[in-house]
């Protein structure tokens, strides 16, 4: 149990620390203050006291009023919150097989409004006399599902589009679908899923890419063709400008766990390096299978936790941090970073407009530069490309509007 203990305190406090067990009581000790609550089993549920304490959390924060904790069990609360025990016992997949927000205890609805991890940590620490100087790291990241249009449609989709666009009267749009399907193998300016709108080569910045090594699930994998000598110029341009790869686990991968040893050869041979850091295809994460998958393929970064459908912080955190292997009681060895904003999110799930897309997403960045240690946004490449097959698509300008407001704030 102390090591539990241990490695829950090591998670939250950001200073030298010592930690006393006396009485069934944890004592954390820093700077000559103390922090104490009782001991508790990973195995514990929350409390309705809890949860009530929790929404009261959550509306102090967005309210912008004092928060007021009464004998509250921080230790126990962050580790039941990050470690996604705010479930129904009843689990409904959605289309995807994914576990999604309506999953969720109706109050953990109001909770996860707020990074309500985070919160409790900066709270902990301000009870031991610890400033968080929060200095996140900015990360960029781009899921490259699709690098030619034409690996996946053929001429009907063309015929498709030419009808669409002509009945719209979309006569740009019109002159770059056929440009592309007659010039994207060899023309770059024909192929506008090879950009660079999501990235920014600023140092504040960390910039990544995910890229499919081993596409085999026609419907949801696609092809890619990575020989074309567009695509490896565009990928060796990328790699010059220091963005890092990592893998993007294909959508099989969350039911055939031992096939992310050959998609991490298949990505040594593709680009000519290892990579320690992943996100699986269509975030099919699963707390906690999926990290005995990510140990299996050597993951050190995972970049997974995210409720796509929502702007709620799927285990109350942008932070980085560990999660913990109740059945051999260790640490996992994957360390998790949860997405801030996907870019589909308000296209494809809150049906946004771009007014309404960019209130949210500061909103939420704004909590998240406050309390968390990371910034994580996702954008396809293809959504980058304002004559995608994306209705309304508002992506190119939401994306390029964050990363000036990121600079502007940090």
């Amino acid at each position: 149990m102390s090591k539990f203990i241990d490695f829950v305190c090591e998670q939250l406090v950001k200073t030298s620390h010592t930690i006393e067990i006396v009485n069934d009581s944890i004592h954390v000790k820093a700077n000559g203050q103390v922090y104490s609550e009782a001991i508790f089993d990973p195995a514990v549920a929350f409390t309705e006291n809890e949860i009530q304490q929790l929404i009261s959390i959550s509306n102090d924060v967005i309210n912008e009023k004092k928060i007021q904790l009464v004998d509250f069990p921080i230790l126990k609360c962050w580790y039941l919150i990050t470690h996604e025990k705010y479930f129904n016992k009843l689990i409904v997949f959605d289309k995807y097989d994914r576990i999604g927000q309506e999953n969720l205890k109706k109050e953990f609805l109001e909770i996860l409004k707020i990074p309500i991890a985070d919160v409790l940590k900066v709270h902990l620490n301000n009870s031991l006399g610890i400033t968080i100087q929060n200095q996140p790291s900015i990360y960029l990241t781009c899921d490259f599902d699709i690098l030619n249009v034409w690996d996946v449609w053929i001429i009907k989709d063309l015929a498709r589009e030419i009808l669409y666009t002509c009945k719209k009267l979309e006569l740009k749009k019109l002159y770059e679908t056929i440009g592309s399907y007659l010039f994207s193998r060899k023309r770059l300016n024909f192929n506008g899923f090879l950009n660079e709108r999501m990235y920014c080569f600023d140092s504040r910045f960390i910039n990544i890419g995910f890229f499919i090594a081993s596409p085999e699930n026609k419907k949801y994998d696609g092809t890619i063709d990575y020989q074309n000598n567009l695509v490896q110029s565009y990928i060796q341009n990328l790699k010059q400008k220091g963005v890092v790869f990592g893998l993007h686990t294909n959508f099989d991968t969350k039911d055939a766990p031992e096939s992310i040893m050959n998609q991490q050869n298949d990505f040594e041979s593709l680009f000519h390096e290892k990579t320690s850091l992943n996100r699986h295809h269509y975030l099919r994460f699963h707390f906690p299978d999926y990290l005995e998958t990510l140990e299996m393929g050597n993951i050190e970064k995972d970049f997974s936790i995210y409720f796509p459908e929502s702007m709620l912080f799927r285990a109350g955190t942008c932070s980085e941090y560990y999660a913990w292997n109740e059945k051999e009681s260790r640490p996992y060895k994957t360390k998790l970073i949860p997405t801030t904003i996907m870019d589909g999110t308000f296209s494809d799930y809150l049906h946004c407009n771009y007014d309404e897309a960019i209130t949210l997403s500061i909103n939420k960045i704004e909590l998240t530069l406050k309390y968390c240690d990371s910034v994580v946004l996702l954008w396809h490449n293809r959504s980058t490309y304002q004559y995608a097959n994306i209705q309304n698509n508002y992506h190119p300008k939401l994306i390029t509007a964050l990363i000036e407001y990121l600079k502007k704030v940090y």
